[in-house]
């Protein structure tokens, strides 16, 4: 159940959960529609716990984006298929494009990059306009998280050349980006402790 909420009344919120499942429901999350309103709409599913000793899913992770109308939701239904059959996927704007250099990712609202070379954070993006042409610029150039320690020396996480930059997750909802690297002094070069961030 999607409660009712005031913040925004009219606006589409993310909604990550967890849902518990009785035994002999399900062995795989292909067999899960999420419906709004009776009708499907894209949504993310995960296992994240199992009923021994079959391993059918016990504990289901579900995210999606709830669409809400004078602070009520729509109703949000779970569909459960059976084994073996399957439905098209609803069409989603989420979409992420991997180069050497890049981690593009667009929502059909917003589009960012962020570099796989150095960990800079979130280096460019942009908003679309009514047309869905991304020609409004938010963000241009590097930056990135730091650190300053109890001697002034400022210690980049964009300074570790060997840093790791990687799509941990993609689906049709949610997008995370994990790096993990030390932070290093640009003077001396001197790592100071690791960094661990994710963009979702």
């Amino acid at each position: 159940m999607v409660g009712t909420q005031t913040n925004l009344a009219t606006a589409v919120w993310p909604i990550t959960t967890g849902i518990p499942l009785p035994r002999a429901t399900a062995n795989s999350t292909d067999q899960f529609v999420l419906l709004e309103d009776g009708n499907p709409v894209p949504a993310q599913f995960s296992i994240r716990a199992t009923w021994y000793p079959n391993r059918q899913i016990k504990w289901l992770g579900l995210d999606f984006l709830a669409r809400y109308e004078k602070g009520k939701p729509r109703d949000y239904r779970l569909k459960v298929l059976p084994e073996g059959k399957t439905e098209p996927a609803p069409p989603s704007s989420l979409r992420v494009e991997e180069s050497d250099d890049f981690i593009t990712v667009e929502t059909g609202k917003l589009r960012f990059k962020v570099n796989r070379k150095k960990f800079t954070g979130i280096e460019e993006a942009w908003l679309a306009d009514k047309s869905g042409k991304y020609d409004q610029s938010l963000v241009r150039g590097e930056g990135g998280p730091w650190l300053v320690d109890e001697r002034g020396e400022r210690f980049e996480a964009s300074q570790d050349s060997n840093a790791s930059i990687t799509v941990e997750e993609k689906g049709p909802v949610r997008v995370t980006i994990y790096a993990t690297g030390w932070y290093v002094s640009a003077k001396t070069k001197e790592k100071l402790c690791i960094f661990k961030t994710r963009i979702s």
